[in-house]
């Protein structure tokens, strides 16, 4: 008879496999998550608070894309992706306030998907989807009021321009 493996050496050689496609999986996630979490750490005085702020910063996180139709070439973050997947005014101001302080590209891009989006009467949608937006609800100038407060964080006048001039 030939040699065959035994279920001990094949559940070895399983394991063996699949620690290495593990190790490699971990390592590119790592690499993904520190790229994007840049110089985050979660904020708060308790144990309570500091997993409150990784949370939210990993919603925000796994609610954005890879934008597409009116949100190109820019990421979008969604109240719930799969679910909701506009861009709604009101929230995405918020969002990049928490954005801005660990990923700015996606606190600016939420501003100027906004702001691209622009009706021809002036007016910003109240939400932007990816074939269509919904003007004609009015809101409170909180692009502005964003925008302003990331270029206190940062300085970014290029997101100052990109909002007040698009």
């Amino acid at each position: 008879m030939g040699s065959r493996e035994t279920l001990d050496q094949l559940r070895a050689r399983a394991a063996q496999a699949r620690d290495a496609g593990y190790d490699a999986a971990r390592l590119a996630c790592q690499t993904w998550l520190n790229h994007a979490l840049g110089t985050f750490r979660p904020v708060g005085r308790t144990e309570d608070e500091r997993r409150a702020s990784a949370a939210a910063v990993w919603t925000l996180l796994s609610n954005t894309k890879v934008g597409q139709g009116r949100f190109e070439p820019f990421l979008a973050t969604f109240p719930a992706h799969g679910w909701y997947s506009s861009h709604y005014l009101w929230d995405s101001c918020f969002q990049a306030v928490a954005h801005y302080r660990f990923n700015p590209r996606v606190a600016a891009d939420a501003l100027r998907i906004l702001v691209r989006n622009q009706e021809p009467d002036g007016k910003i949608p109240q939400f932007v989807s990816p074939t269509w937006n919904r003007p004609g609800e009015s809101q409170p100038p909180l692009i502005a009021w964003t925008a302003w407060n990331l270029h206190r964080m940062a300085a970014n006048r290029a997101l100052l321009e990109d909002v007040y001039e698009p």
